[in-house]
């Protein structure tokens, strides 16, 4: 990454286990945590709860 923030130590690693993402693993900034977890109407959803949520699902969106 050609920014700033990919620069930054990551405070949370993500490790997605669901079949379709194959293992990938996404490292996030302290930042960068905030960023994902905080939808644009200001409604929070952690990333443990976004996990819940993906791993309950068959079929990941495009995209994932």
């Amino acid at each position: 990454m050609n920014s700033l923030l990919g620069q930054k130590a990551a405070s949370y690693t993500v490790l997605s286990n669901h079949p379709k993402s194959k293992g990938t693993r996404r490292n996030y900034c302290n930042q960068c945590a905030v960023d994902v977890q905080t939808w644009a109407d200001g409604t929070v959803w952690s990333l443990p709860e976004q996990t819940d949520y993906l791993m309950g699902q068959d079929e990941l969106p495009d995209g994932i």
